[in-house]
């Protein structure tokens, strides 16, 4: 616990240096790779044993494919969740192959060597936010990626997900660099199917933004709009990165466990497409066991803690003093209704004060997309990255207006994806109220 409280301090000395200029740009990179990796380890380094729920799943794979070889084809295991995890390459070759290489427990292969592929992340999100809006900007976009709490607290217990969202960052990276057509193509079916072996749902997120990305540049192909003036991937390339990525997707969750993830994939279709919540363990057949209910379950927190991402009151229940809000919204997911404000005034100060914090950053990354369209000059955003923000806006108002939508993972998970294009956005949010906002960023990070 003292590592995390060292943690935690430790990134409020680093922005308050780099806002009054005692930090170079040069060593940007590295203060935000150590302020990463010190929010990361702060979790998975608590305690001997690994921490978190799905990563138990996982470690159960690994230890049978370590123990038996890998045969991701075969449904072998009695347990359905670990015969799902086994059709990761990362519990079922990358942390076993680790483990043998370097002669290490796999809990410590675990704990220790897969986050650092989720403390690369940052890094290299901060080389594609420079890209786009300078330096110090662009530290301050990462800087709001890293301390959201989903990213140092849920996903630092996936290690599907640590290795899946590098992935992710790699091919937004390729997308905006100055790489030729041949290059592009390659690298960025690369990362699609990277990203869909690795974890399943971070592949589909990959693939969906991108498929995104390429209607909304076929749709403005016309347009001379100085916003989407820069383009660093013809359509062309886009669409045969993405062609491969999912057929590849296809072909190996076709065969993976029996096909379970495909049946997975089907049963949430007809789960969502029902008139209401249906346990997805009835909706596909699977080898040796019924397939498990993905859908996330809250885990209760004291009352009250401001920092847990996953509040442990009850839905609150409409009132007549709601009649303003639709009542399809006190059904939706709870971090939904927490996102909107529904139980603002159920918390206590702690908890209050927590939620006008997350409502003040929320705010200001609509504002900075407002701003962006009338300001785009001030910025070198890529029509493609455009597309992602626009794309990301679409998929939050999805998980708060479409029922039960957000319940496909969980909401503070798709918040976090739509985070690799919204984070700029805050900054350009308080570009638009004080400037370069580097005083109001601090005031605003801090807490």
């Amino acid at each position: 616990m003292i590592f995390g409280w060292v943690s935690i301090l430790a990134v409020v000395v680093v922005v308050v240096l780099v806002t009054t200029g005692c930090i170079k740009e040069e060593y940007y990179p590295y203060c935000i790779m150590l302020m990463a990796f010190g929010l990361v380890y702060s979790i998975t380094l608590l305690g001997s044993y690994v921490v978190g729920s799905d990563i138990q799943g996982e470690l159960a794979a690994s230890r049978i494919s370590l123990a038996n070889g890998w045969n991701f084809t075969e449904a072998t295991p009695e347990n359905a969740i670990t015969g799902i995890n086994l059709t990761s390459v990362v519990t079922g070759l990358l942390a076993p192959g680790l483990a043998r290489l370097l002669h290490m427990d796999l809990v410590w292969v675990f704990k220790v060597v897969l986050p650092l592929f989720l403390v690369a992340v940052p890094v290299v999100m901060y080389s594609v936010f420079k890209k786009q809006m300078g330096g110090q900007r662009a530290f301050y976009a990462t800087l709001f990626f890293i301390i959201m709490p989903v990213f140092n607290q849920q996903l630092a217990q996936i290690v599907k997900s640590m290795v899946a969202e590098l992935f992710f960052a790699l091919a937004i990276w390729v997308m905006v660099s100055d790489w030729g057509w041949r290059g592009k193509i390659l690298a960025l079916a690369g990362c699609v199917i990277g990203a869909s072996v690795s974890h399943y749902t971070i592949g589909i997120a990959l693939i969906v933004y991108l498929a995104g990305i390429v209607l909304v540049r076929i749709a403005t192909s016309w347009m001379t709009w100085k916003l989407w003036a820069v383009r660093k991937a013809p359509v062309f390339v886009l669409v045969m990165a993405l062609l491969p990525g999912i057929f590849a997707f296809q072909i190996y969750y076709h065969y993976a466990y029996g096909g379970a993830v495909n049946q997975v994939l089907l049963g949430t279709a007809k789960w969502y497409g029902s008139a209401g919540p249906v346990d997805m363990a009835h909706q596909a057949e699977v080898p040796v066991a019924e397939t498990p209910d993905l859908t996330p379950t809250l885990t209760p927190t004291p009352t009250g803690d401001p920092t847990s991402p996953t509040p442990s009151a009850q839905p609150p229940a409409a009132t007549t003093s709601d009649s303003l809000v639709p009542k399809y919204l006190y059904n939706q997911e709870y971090t939904v209704q927490v996102g909107i404000g529904l139980d603002f005034l159920q918390q206590p100060l702690a908890g209050k004060l927590f939620r006008l914090v997350q409502y003040l950053t929320q705010g200001l990354i609509m504002l900075g997309a407002v701003y962006l369209l009338f300001r785009s000059d001030r910025y070198r955003f890529t029509a493609e990255f455009v597309a992602g923000i626009g794309g990301s806006f679409v998929l939050l108002l999805a998980c708060i207006f479409v029922p039960q939508f957000s319940s496909i993972i969980n909401m503070p998970r798709f918040y976090q994806i739509s985070l690799f294009f919204l984070a700029p956005m805050l900054v350009v949010g308080c570009d638009a109220v004080a400037g370069i906002g580097k005083k109001a960023i601090s005031v605003i990070a801090t807490p």
